[in-house]
């Protein structure tokens, strides 16, 4: 994803499904207390990034190393975003998701409806940059615009008329510019 959005070949590739505590441990490790993190993910890995920038901001030994979050379509609603997708990518009726709800529910106790993705970023108020396709079929364009006027830190959107993913190949210079701005605001060259 990194040559997609412009930035330079990361040195590290940290993957945030393993425990938190390991992922912290690992970067003060190999980079010590001074080191610099851009955060990017794409519809749940957005989400997951702004989860792991939120659980980094929370450890003493690294708050503040993250430096911003680009997000490409974060979700709000795990519910919301099943029955948008399965409307509009498979044009199926909505009560596919409520019968896999119900299933849900019933054999792990949880419901879809109650897992707001917005809870695990309280608190967090780092610059954020968000695309998002206006003709995206995966992420309803409503739900992310949702989750950026809940967002407490800064927020850049840059959207175009395209489909799921396809912002930074439909408006590059803007989705450069934004970056090269964030960037040169938020990442020390000392």
């Amino acid at each position: 994803e990194f040559g997609k959005l412009g930035l330079p070949k990361p040195d590290l590739v940290l993957y945030l499904d393993m425990p938190i505590e390991v992922s912290q441990k690992l970067l003060l490790e190999r980079y010590g207390a001074d080191h610099q993190i851009i955060l990017h993910g794409e519809t749940l890995g957005a989400n997951a990034a702004l989860a792991g920038a939120a659980a980094v901001q929370a450890d003493e030994a690294l708050a503040g190393s993250v430096r911003f979050v680009v997000a490409e379509s974060p979700v709000v609603n795990l519910y919301a975003e099943a029955r948008y997708l399965m409307a509009n990518q498979f044009h199926l009726p909505g009560f596919m998701v409520a019968i896999g709800d119900w299933f849900a529910r019933d054999s792990l106790g949880c419901s879809m409806r109650n897992v707001d993705l917005t809870q695990m970023t309280q608190g967090l108020d780092l610059p954020l940059l968000v695309l998002q396709g206006t003709e995206d079929t995966v992420v309803d364009p409503e739900q992310v615009q949702t989750f950026c006027d809940g967002y407490t830190g800064p927020v850049e959107q840059i959207s175009g008329e395209c489909a799921h993913g396809m912002v930074y190949a439909t408006r590059q210079e803007d989705c450069e510019q934004a970056l090269d701005g964030l960037i040169g605001r938020y990442i020390s060259t000392h």
